[in-house]
């Protein structure tokens, strides 16, 4: 037997068209029990939704047309608390900033290789660098936030100089080593004279090192990262360390596009691949 429609009761098809959504999304929303029907014919299984039913449907339709995750909408559909509301719409804010500041970045890679017509737009050089011991601060961070983490650690590491009398030897220089999790570990260093006892201190040992001089913002500095990378196996470099960069002037002094580092990858000396080897297989 067909279920009786009361007057406030809609189609799918009328509902959909009044809410700026489709039918194909509304059916999906119901499948996830975003947005169920008021009403469901157990012998035609038309699915009718009740007008008072429209105002969390065009939300939806709103949300979604601002790329809101469904996640994050269905939390905003269930939350009568203006400050827990505004608390999901924050870290929305955030994550779509993240996004947008992600995207800035490639856009800005991209028309660097285009200027340059190549994806490694480096000139490597090998150097040998001497054995030295350095004052170091430590944190853990992602990739994506290495910048900012790197950032403060390097106002601690110059706060920390300021703190036990001592300048600094040379530029500040920051080793990334990659931890567990896609984690990151940054030690940001320099080295100085007479350490005091007592301090966090790194020896970072003598050798070879292939260098990419990188001009522009440190967020575009994994482009020489890479350029290092492919130029090492072409070559039959192993590396034998973490990347390192040196900055080779101050923030707080140039523009960004000023910017000038050295991105660092420490290397043994061509191996002895063969193609008998697993290594030279690769």
């Amino acid at each position: 037997m067909t279920a009786r429609v009361g007057r406030n009761l809609l189609p799918i098809g009328s509902f959909a068209s009044r809410c700026r959504l489709s039918v194909k999304a509304l059916r999906h929303y119901d499948d996830l029990g975003l947005l169920r029907p008021a009403l469901v014919d157990v012998a035609t299984g038309y699915r009718y939704y009740d007008r008072a039913q429209a105002p969390a449907a065009i939300a939806i339709a709103l949300l979604r047309s601002l790329d809101v995750p469904l996640t994050t909408i269905r939390a905003l559909l269930l939350c009568d608390d203006p400050d827990a509301m505004m608390e999901i719409l924050d870290r929305e804010r955030q994550r779509r900033a993240r996004e947008i500041a992600r995207s800035e970045i490639a856009l800005r890679s991209i028309e660097r290789l285009m200027h340059a017509a190549t994806v490694f737009p480096y000139e490597i050089t090998v150097r040998e660098e001497p054995s030295r011991t350095v004052l170091v601060v430590e944190g853990t961070t992602t990739a994506e936030l290495h910048v900012a983490t790197g950032t403060t650690l390097a106002r601690t590491l110059l706060d920390r100089l300021a703190h036990i009398g001592r300048q600094r030897r040379g530029p500040i220089m920051c080793l990334l080593t990659p931890g567990p999790d896609e984690t990151l570990v940054l030690r940001m260093c320099t080295a100085i004279d007479d350490p005091p006892p007592d301090e966090p201190m790194l020896v970072i040992p003598a050798g070879a090192v292939a260098v990419a001089r990188h001009v522009g913002p440190y967020e575009e500095m994994g482009l020489a990262e890479h350029a290092l990378y492919a130029w090492a196996e072409e070559r039959s470099y192993e590396p034998r360390g973490p990347i390192r960069e040196i900055y080779l002037n101050d923030p707080d002094e140039v523009a960004a596009d000023a910017l000038e580092t050295e991105v660092v990858l420490p290397i043994t000396r061509p191996s002895a691949r063969t193609r008998g080897t697993a290594a030279g297989r690769r």
